[in-house]
Order: structure tokens, then sequence, then C-alpha cells
């Protein structure tokens, strides 16, 4: 099972390439901007299950008492 420290260097990484895809929308070749965009739709739904993943561990880890 993923720690609390991988879940949330995941985050990061996923963060960042977020950010790189969506600097890509703004290209001027179409085939670039739907290739981000679809890009971005896989990201953001991964982030959503890492984030989801992430506030259950902390959760987890607060009612343990911060183990």
């Amino acid at each position: 099972m993923a720690t609390l420290f991988d879940l949330t260097g995941e985050a990061l990484h996923l963060q960042r390439q977020i950010n790189e895809s969506a600097e890509l929308l703004f290209s001027d070749d179409p085939a670039e901007a739907a290739a981000a965009t679809a890009e971005l739709e896989a990201l953001i739904a991964f982030e959503s299950g890492n984030r989801r993943a992430l506030e259950s561990k902390a959760d987890c880890s607060a009612a343990e008492g911060g183990a």
C-alpha cells in the first residue's frame, strides 16, 4: 500500500504533468492541442483518484494519531 509520502509525491508529479499539458492547449498546431486535451482528461481523471487515496490515507493517519 502506498504511503502518504508516496501519494503526495505522485500528486506533485501529476500537477507538473497537468501544467505542462495545459500549456500545449495554446499551440497553433490543432493536432498538438487535441493531443494535449486528451492527455489532460486522462491526467485529471488519474489525479482525482490519487487525491481520494491521499485524503483517505491522511484520514487514516490522523485517526491513528499521526502515524
